[in-house]
């Protein structure tokens, strides 16, 4: 069981809730994260393959070709930039999914800086993911912590009380390990 939230992605944004997506045909060099794989290992974790599953990279492979292949960034320099905006779970969060309850919305809020820099997404009342905004520097690398637009604003679903699920390993009767549940953070880069 995972105890904390983890990344999603890191998605180039137009300011106006559109991106730009697939825009190279740079295929996915698992070899060019290397020194960082661990740590994708730990922090970028793939909640759909478990980690000796042949799916396993197939998470980061989408991430980079939908999105990464946008940033003008090297693989090594996107996926580090990512790993580089996670932010720590709040105790509140991890304290609502040890005790089956849930966390109120203004207080998740706060801890992200408040209404304007934080969406929170919401799936059948449970939190899914929580979408931060960066600027974007002239070399391309993530930047400062923004504002989000209020484009990105408007994507946040979730009521007054959010219920936190907990990722869990299901042992199938036919003997494979199957991951339910989940949390999941979002650093969604802004162009601007």
């Amino acid at each position: 069981m995972w105890d904390r939230l983890t990344i999603h992605g890191l998605w180039p944004n137009n300011n106006d809730g559109t991106y730009p997506q697939n825009c190279s045909k740079e295929k996915f060099d698992l070899s060019s994260l290397d020194t960082i794989r661990t740590e994708l290992e730990d922090e970028w974790l793939n909640i759909k393959a478990l980690p000796d599953s042949p799916d396993h990279t197939g998470f980061w492979e989408h991430e980079w070709s939908k999105h990464g292949t946008c940033t003008g960034l090297s693989q090594l320099d996107y996926f580090s930039g990512a790993l580089k905006q996670l932010i720590d779970t709040p105790s509140i969060v991890k304290e609502a999914e040890m005790n089956h309850s849930f966390v109120k919305r203004d207080e998740l809020l706060k801890f992200y800086g408040g209404n304007e820099f934080a969406v929170l997404v919401c799936k059948r009342g449970y939190l899914s993911e929580v979408r931060v905004c960066h600027q974007k520097e002239m070399d391309g690398n993530v930047g400062e912590r923004m504002g989000c637009p209020e484009a990105i604003l408007r994507e946040d679903s979730c009521g007054n009380e959010i219920k936190i699920a907990k990722f869990v390993v299901v042992h199938t009767e036919d003997g494979e390990d199957k991951e339910e549940g989940g949390l999941v953070e979002s650093a969604a880069g802004v162009s601007t």
